[in-house]
Formats: structure tokens, sequence, C-alpha cells
């Protein structure tokens, strides 16, 4: 005998639900002295798309754990679907909740018909898993939701788009009717992104109801419906996409103007600053051969899609990956990184683009993970006050909120963390510094003062920066030039006066200059 398919059925049907799928007004939240959510009212419609908007810090986080019954408000009403909340996140869980978070909570070596039906449940027959169901059933799912994905493969062999619509797809199958997805586009590119707004679009269709976190201003007019702005714990607008500019946009994340407006170019200076990293014909896993020149306080961009090679080429540079040929020369001299360790010592810092996994220790303080990695001898002894003074002159230069040393790094929100890794850096004198995805899930707000500081850096100090990124407008933002690779190669390069994102993404993608 056949048991039930457990995946029948699940995706929602579409028809229209009179209570809104989110109702929340009023909701408080308080920590000790500090207010977390100030009376914040929320909405969400079945069939929606709602961009959830505002700085780091504005309280978002609280708000969502409060959504996945993570925690309880202090005051306030919150219902689902006109139900009142109640229980935990495993109850709201069976209530048709799901929450997507930037750790997307996949096992890499599972399949994706594992990783679906461990959510949904296996297809059993006579009390036994039946593996052949359990994968066709997987795969209508995916089917019906117009991803192209072969269900028997591991989750951790699919890009990191498709782990995203993976994410998505088990969520569906356990019959999730509301979908909070926090910053799932941080580490996608343009043509990623848009793979994940089209599901999207087609889960409105079928009338779920969407949360968007994002600080990716674009994002959220190319795809939400409405929009609701958080600033300092208190809901500060609510509006239809169509009616906001990105301006406007971030006038009400920020409370100010453009927080993203660019900084003045140093153009027709380079040809005076002297070599500080020259490489020549330099090859490597997945790249190559490659040249360039990084001047002395120059800001040099270095861009392509997500395969295009140029993380291979930061890794390297820093002694994390082994050159296959080529040559390397710091300040003129040359240099041959055996290592992380050894690159440390010439005076080159790293910045990697998954700051949880490699770039700080949750578990530590932020005064901890500022000192973790001084220039200088490593047997150099703590300074006891000496380091009290240095961190806190780090928090107050990277504006960190709060400018707690001795604070558990895992408790700052997602910007200030950033800015404790880029003060790790940034804020001891380096010689070159090479920074991947330096602003990746930072609202604009943020962003700005990341760009801010990193300019400030290399202009006062000298530093040389490579900025390795995939987000296009970054490199229009902050960088002084950008190369742009493809398929391991560097295919053009652009200067300050013809730095724009629809060139950038063109060349990209196989356009000429």
């Amino acid at each position: 005998m056949t048991s039930e398919n457990p995946l029948n059925g699940a995706l929602p049907s579409g028809s229209s639900v009179a209570e809104p799928a989110v109702d929340a007004v009023g909701l408080r939240k308080v920590y000790g002295p500090t207010t977390a959510l100030a009376g914040v009212d929320f909405q969400v419609r079945a069939g929606e798309i709602h961009g959830l908007l505002g700085e780091n810090g504005a309280g978002k986080s609280t708000l969502v754990r409060l959504l996945a019954g993570v925690e309880r408000p202090d005051d306030g009403e919150l219902r689902f679907f006109g139900e009142p909340a109640s229980g935990g996140p495993g109850e709201r869980r069976g209530a048709g909740l799901a929450f997507i978070h930037q750790d997307l909570g996949l096992f890499p070596e599972f399949s994706v018909a594992d990783t679906i039906a461990l959510s949904s449940g296996y297809v059993r027959r006579a009390g036994l898993i039946d593996e052949s169901a359990t994968v066709a059933a997987a795969q209508a799912v995916v089917d019906r939701l117009g991803f192209e994905c072969d269900v028997t493969r591991p989750v951790g062999e699919l890009p990191l788009a498709d782990q995203t619509l993976v994410a998505v797809c088990r969520a569906l199958a356990h019959g999730a009717r509301l979908i909070v997805l926090d910053e799932p586009t941080a580490y996608l590119e343009a043509r990623q992104a848009r793979k994940l707004f089209d599901l999207l679009a087609g889960l409105r269709a079928d009338g779920v109801a969407c949360v968007l976190i994002t600080h990716r201003s674009e994002d959220v007019l190319r795809v939400c419906d409405r929009v609701t702005v958080l600033r300092d714990g208190r809901t500060v607008a609510v509006r239809t996409a169509e009616e906001l500019s990105e301006a406007e946009l971030i006038r009400l994340i920020t409370g100010r103007g453009d927080a993203s407006a660019k900084a003045v170019r140093r153009e027709g200076t380079r040809s005076s600053r002297s070599a500080r990293l020259t490489v020549e014909d330099l090859c490597g896993r997945g790249f190559g051969p490659v040249s360039l020149t990084l001047h002395e306080g120059e800001v040099l961009g270095l861009c392509g899609l997500a395969d295009a090679g140029q993380f291979a080429v930061g890794r390297t540079l820093v002694g994390d990956l082994a050159p296959e040929g080529g040559s390397l020369s710091l300040d003129g001299r040359p240099y041959h990184p055996s290592g992380v360790r050894a690159a440390l010592a010439a005076g080159i810092g790293f910045v990697p683009a998954d700051r949880r996994a490699e770039g700080l220790a949750a578990s530590l303080t932020a005064a901890e993970n500022m000192l973790m990695s001084p220039p200088g001898p490593w047997w150099r002894p703590v300074r006891g006050k000496a380091d009290e003074s240095t961190c806190r002159r780090l928090l107050d230069t990277f504006r960190v909120s709060p400018p707690l040393a001795d604070r558990d790094v895992s408790t700052f929100s997602g910007g200030n963390q950033q800015k404790i890794l880029l003060a790790k850096w940034l804020g001891f004198d380096r010689r070159l510094i090479v920074l991947n995805e330096p602003s990746a899930g930072v609202d604009v707000g943020a962003k700005a003062d990341i760009h801010e500081e990193i300019r400030s850096e290399c202009e006062t100090k000298g530093t040389a920066a490579l900025v390795i990124t995939t987000d296009f407008q970054e490199m229009v933002d902050l960088c002084d030039r950008a190369l742009i690779m493809r398929r391991g190669q560097v295919v053009g390069e652009l200067d300050a006066s013809r730095l724009h994102a629809d060139l950038l993404t063109e060349m990209a993608y196989g356009g000429t200059l």
C-alpha cells in the first residue's frame, strides 16, 4: 500500500485570503536600556512581495525574530492570516511561515531531493522510504516553480543562487504561505538575482506572501509591490514601490540625502604615485594569465561575473592559493607569498567575502577580533590600556554602533560586523589590502560609511586597495578605475571617466569597448 505523497498540494492554490498574511500593530521590544522596537506597525498582504528596509540597527532583525517566534514582543498585537500569533518557531512553521536567512541552513552533502524531503517528509511505501517516489515528488515541486535542477545532485555542487532557490523550494514543499527572505541577493550577481526574482513573481501569482529584506534599493524597486521602512525602531514609511525613486527610498532609509553619492574622483594622479603591486602574467586556479599594476593610495576594482576568476586572483595574492606561474613584486621587490602568514608579515591584509565563515570569530568580542591580526611580530604582548585605546579609536573611526569593544561580535548587526571586519584590517598600517565584497549585506548608510573609510585610509596612509566584487555599482561608487575579468582573464579596463555599471555589465557578459 502506498502512502499519500506529502508534497501533493503543498504549493498554495492562489485563492484569495481576506485577512493579511501579517498584521502587526504597535510591536514593542526592549533589551535593557535599548529600545529595539518602539511601536512598529507592519502589514503584509497575501500574494504580495513586500520590502522590509532600514539601516543596520533599525529594528529589522528584531522584528523578524518576533515574527519567527524566537522572541515575544513586550507589547503590541501580532496576527498571521487572521489568527493571533502563538507558540515558538515550530508552531510558526506549522502555520505556514518560512524564514530563509543568508545562511541558508542547507547540508551541502545532501541531495536537493533529500533537502526538500527533510522538510516535507519522505514518501513511504510499506513503512519504508521510497527513494524514487521521493525524487519524483521533489522534482515535481522544482519543475512547478520553473526551476531547472537535477534533484539528485548534492546541494553543495549548485551555484549559490540555485542553493537559494532550493531553500525556497524546501519552504514551499512544507506548505509555506509566508516566506521571509533575509538578504537573498547579497552574494548574487545580476543574472542570478533575476532568476530568484522570477521565482518570487511566480509565488506572488500563487498567493504566497513574500517579505524581502535587502539593502539593495534597485532590487526593491524592481520586484516589490510595497515597502515598509524602519528607522530607530519605528515605522517611518509604508509606500508602494512604484511611487518611489531610488533617491527617495534612500532618504527614507537614512533620514538624510543620497547616502550613496560617490566620492570625487582623483583622475590624472596615478602617474605621480609609485607602483605598490605589480602582477605579470600571473596564473592560478581557474585564471590566467593576469597582469595589473596597483599604485600607492589607489583603489583598483577587479570585477566580473561570479565565476570569472577574480576571487581566485585575490586569494593567490594573499598566499591562500599557490600561483601556477607569473611573477609578483611589492614596492619594486619580488614578492613570493608562501602562505597567508607570509602575506600578513609583508603588510598585506585580506577581507574575505564571507565574514561569518572566514572573517570574524563570532564567539569573541569586537576587541578580540580587531586585535587578532595586528601588524608587527606575533609575539608582541597585549598592551592593556594601549590596546583599549586602539579599540575605542577603531570603533569611533569606523562608526560601529554600539561602540562596545567588550561585546561579542555575534550580537552586532550585519553592517556593524562588516565595519568591525574592516577595522581589523584597515585600522592598522597596511601596504596593500585585498577586499572581497567589502559592503555585501549592509544598508546604504553603512555602505557609504565603508566606502568613505576605505578611500580615507588609502588617501591618508597610502594604502593600496584591490576591491574584488560582483557588484558593478560598487565599482562605480568606490574605485578609481576597474579591470573587468571574463573566463579567467582581464578583458578590459575603465578609468574614472568611463566607469558605469551598464558598461561594466556589458563587458562582463561578453561585450567589447
